[in-house]
């Protein structure tokens, strides 16, 4: 996500600017300045509707006099989260408080044996990269090229396999959400060839307000007659878990998101949100060649904490985010997932977990292997090359060698 934004987001921004100036012009003879009372006014109503939106499904005794979602072991929506999901799902997770200093975590409810899969879960949010978000299904990340399907012409930015379609009608969602809202985008901005970012926030601005998504919490009938066909909906996280993701700060400069915020109709704190959390919890798409096509944002997988030892593996792939137990694991154990490259140094990921995810690990793998170098300081070091050099002294030189061979 941090690459991502570094590419996209001036090209975006330089034009949406040019695309504000020219409207802005272009109306100036037109239209009287609206007054500040009632611009002040229109923010704070809309501003005041994304977070009821943000919000709904959350229990008001979960929420604190200020508005703010209280921080208790288990979110409301994880309670009900296997009737949210549907038949396609396996939970055998729940949210606990974990040790001291970790935060929340996820903590088994069964007994697993080894590789054995306990979580099964579609991700609340997806978005596939260029240029597999227009040959790769949004709902399965099928190749088109291997099965049937259709894609958006109108945006380009969208496809979807025959069996998914036919099964949730995540063509005609599309159709009339998101491709409508990028489609109203300025096209010097959406020529722009890095806009996987501003997709994915159009997305979840569609996803947030749309009457019929994957997203509908509110019954566990998940069906919609759309003419003779049902269509059932993709059962998968709500959207609304997403709030409960940590999202780590970076410097984000103001301008860039002030023009996220014009282009969707999302408020600020909800583009900046948003982005931390992408960068802090995202998770890497696989399709069947094992290539990297996407990420998806999935309230689970943001909850699960870090070992460089971990017990469990978890990759998003076939629609799905799928984890499984590298070992056994008895119940109430809490599941850990390795947020790196296992195969690097403890320096090396040592230097990652601190830079993108703000901590140090302090795993027995880590406490083992830095203590296994603190054994080679270069103290320890320095007093090993000088016993070499003493018994280097005590060698034979190779024209002793020589002369001994003479004379045998």
């Amino acid at each position: 996500a941090k690459s991502l934004l570094a590419v996209a987001v001036p090209s975006i921004v330089a034009g949406y600017l040019w695309w504000q100036s020219s409207e802005q012009n272009g109306r100036a003879e037109e239209q009287s300045e609206t007054p500040k009372e009632q611009q002040t006014t229109e923010n704070n109503i809309q501003n005041e509707d994304e977070n009821e939106e943000l919000k709904k499904a959350v229990p008001n005794n979960n929420i604190n006099k200020n508005g703010d979602i209280m921080d208790n072991d288990s979110p409301p929506l994880f309670q009900e989260m296997r009737n949210i999901c549907g038949k396609t799902s396996i939970i055998h997770v729940e949210v606990k408080q974990a040790a001291k200093g970790r935060g929340r975590g996820l903590f088994i409810q069964k007994d697993i044996l080894k590789n054995d899969c306990f979580l099964h879960v579609r991700p609340s949010l997806v978005l596939l990269f260029e240029p597999y978000c227009h040959t790769h299904c949004i709902g399965c990340f099928a190749n088109l090229h291997q099965v049937p399907g259709r894609q958006c012409e109108k945006c380009n930015r969208f496809a979807v396999c025959q069996d998914c379609d036919l099964t949730y009608g995540l063509y005609d969602w599309h159709a009339s959400g998101e491709c409508i809202r990028w489609n109203k985008l300025p096209q010097n901005v959406t020529r722009n060839q890095k806009l996987d970012v501003l997709w994915l926030l159009v997305r979840y601005r569609s996803a947030l307000h749309q009457d019929i998504d994957y997203t509908d919490i509110t019954t566990n009938d998940h069906s919609t007659s759309q003419g003779e066909n049902s269509v059932t909906s993709l059962e998968k996280e709500p959207l609304q878990v997403l709030q409960f993701l940590q999202a780590n700060d970076i410097d984000i400069p103001q301008q860039q998101l002030m023009a996220f915020s014009q282009l969707t109709d999302l408020d600020i704190t909800t583009v900046k949100k948003l982005i931390l959390q992408l960068r802090t919890n995202a998770g890497s798409i696989i399709d069947s060649n094992n290539n990297k096509i996407g990420m998806a944002l999935s309230a689970h997988l943001g909850f699960f904490n870090h070992s460089c030892q971990p017990n469990s593996i978890a990759k998003v792939s076939s629609g799905f985010l799928e984890v499984k137990a590298l070992n056994h694991l008895s119940k109430g154990e809490e599941v850990t997932i390795c947020y790196v490259d296992e195969t690097l140094s403890v320096n090396e990921r040592q230097t990652i977990l601190k830079g993108h995810y703000q901590f140090h690990c302090k795993c027995q793998r880590c406490k083992t292997e830095i203590q296994r170098q603190s054994t080679m300081s270069p103290q320890s070091l320095s007093d090993s090359v000088e016993e070499w050099e003493k018994v280097e002294q005590e060698l034979p030189s190779p024209e002793d060698i020589t002369k001994e061979e003479e004379t045998n």
